[in-house]
């Protein structure tokens, strides 16, 4: 019965549309797997993939607010790539290690599922960030600009989630003055071990 439990938990986490509208000329043929585009809308998708789970687990309000407002970020994001960059029409994966890492922290609670949570999010946002640093630099690459203001973003999203991952382990508070909680990063356009979008299964 937990199993149960647990397998409809896991697929209704992973519930988002699995083939998405074009909005762009440029993206009118289906992108590879490893386009670049790709690869930051899924690391999107997982992120808020994550944070939905928190949502449902927690019950310290300071990880209950950082998930909130992953939530938002993420979505925030992930509706301006399809605005500005055009949504490539192919099937949304999230890898084998996101799908392993949810089931992870589905076995946990509390306090357990709190700092694991926070770390998770650190070491997502690392690799976000390595990411997207390796795409700001092509010079011949039509997503560098966009990536070098997503990873102002991750930057500044990997710093709040040490921020929260500290102050778990030592049991400190965030002062309430400048809140990292509320109003995370910037939107799109505004001054501010790489992936692979093909080693897991396709989200249902």
């Amino acid at each position: 019965m937990h199993g149960i439990a647990r397998f409809a938990a896991i697929s209704a986490l992973f519930v988002v549309p699995t083939t998405l509208a074009l909005s762009s000329p440029q993206s009118q043929s289906a992108k590879s797997p490893q386009d670049p585009i790709v690869i930051a809308i899924q690391m999107n998708f997982s992120a808020i993939n994550l944070a939905k789970l928190a949502q449902t687990r927690t019950v310290n309000s300071d990880v209950k607010a950082f998930a909130d407002a992953m939530v938002k970020d993420h979505t925030r994001t992930l509706t301006q790539l399809k605005r500005e960059l055009g949504v490539p029409d192919s099937h949304v994966r999230v890898t084998a290690q996101n799908q392993a890492d949810a089931e992870r922290l589905l076995k946990l609670f509390g306090f357990d599922f709190d700092r694991e949570f926070a770390g998770q999010s650190v070491s997502d946002y690392q690799t976000m960030v390595n990411f997207l640093e390796i795409q700001s630099k092509g010079t011949n690459n039509p997503f560098a600009k966009t990536a070098r203001e997503l990873k102002s973003k991750a930057i500044e999203d990997m710093l709040q989630a040490e921020n929260l991952r500290q102050m778990l382990a030592t049991g400190t508070t965030v002062p309430e003055k400048g809140n990292v909680y509320s109003g995370r990063g910037t939107p799109l356009g505004a001054p501010s071990t790489v992936p692979s979008a093909n080693d897991g299964g396709p989200i249902r």
